[in-house]
């Protein structure tokens, strides 16, 4: 019996490189000549003072991550405002890569430190930071990380010295701004007043943002449209006479209609101990998680 001859052609290069596409996902899915699988997205979103633990999904291949470090808080008695958080609002994303299938993340928020992702344990290696505003008197913003493609925060305004007022934090686009100043003392007997707390800084909003992906298990969110204020940041007035008054808190980054990042005011000064006015709390943070996974 004469062999089998096939009357249709088939290059195996073609076919092997339709198989090798039959499970792409991403940029390759784009020009894939069989699709038997789609792309899936997971999205978290932790808020305020966070320590906690992620288990990655099985085959993700890319992972985002956006958001903002807590604000510094004010110093007290004519200190200097609080530093703004740094901010990545508009994604940061590592991959393709199998080392973060079936991983575990270790993340953390506030408590005094930067807004971080790492592998490990909590003291392991950084894959994603964002760098706290100071606290005051120093009152620095938290610096711009060009690896995380950060925004630093604004600078908190300096503190008043004897009877000058605070002068005001920094204004920022799409991070924390620092908060304002607050006053320097002035005289007890006679008299005189000390000087004014400082303006806290403005957040301008502006697109690119990270947007939501509707994956879940996080609700949906927004962003802005733009920069929020928080009282409870404002530096506290010096008690005694002649004192100075406290530095207004800076506005945050809003993000479902609440202000993260912002730096606190500093609080007034006064001719004694302890009439200090107690300095302002910085906004604390947030941080977005989305896992890009094929299912």
């Amino acid at each position: 019996m004469a062999p089998f001859k096939s009357t249709q052609s088939f290059s195996v290069g073609t076919f092997l490189k339709t198989f090798r596409n039959r499970d792409a996902v991403g940029p390759a899915a784009l020009n894939s000549p069989v699709r038997t699988r789609l792309e899936v997205l997971e999205e978290y979103v932790y808020t305020g003072q966070t320590s906690t633990t992620l288990s990655v999904t099985r085959n993700t291949k890319f992972i985002t991550f956006a958001g903002i470090a807590e604000g510094g808080n004010g110093g007290p008695g004519g200190g200097a405002g609080g530093g703004g958080g740094a901010a990545n609002l508009a994604g940061y994303t590592i991959g393709p890569t199998g080392i973060y299938e079936e991983t575990t993340l270790y993340i953390g928020i506030g408590y005094a430190a930067p807004t971080y992702v790492r592998t490990d344990s909590h003291s392991g290696p950084i894959i994603f930071e964002l760098n706290r505003g100071t606290d005051g008197p120093g009152g620095g913003g938290g610096a711009a990380n060009p690896t995380y493609s950060s925004v630093a925060g604004g600078d908190g305004g300096a503190g008043g010295p004897r009877f000058n007022n605070g002068t005001a934090g920094d204004s920022v686009t799409n991070s924390g701004a620092g908060g304002g100043g607050g006053g320097g003392f002035g005289d007890g007997s006679p008299v005189v007043a000390g000087g004014s707390g400082g303006s806290g800084g403005s957040v301008t909003m502006s697109s690119p943002f990270i947007a939501p992906n509707g994956g879940g298990p996080a609700s949906a969110w927004t962003f802005g449209p733009a920069g929020g204020w928080n009282p409870a940041g404002n530096g506290a007035d010096g008690s005694l006479p002649g004192s100075g008054t406290g530095g207004a808190g800076a506005a945050g980054v809003m993000f479902n209609s609440v202000a993260y990042g912002g730096g606190g005011g500093g609080g007034g000064g006064a001719p004694s101990a302890p009439g200090y006015g107690a300095g302002g709390s910085g906004m604390s943070g947030f941080l977005i998680v989305q896992l890009h996974t094929s299912a």
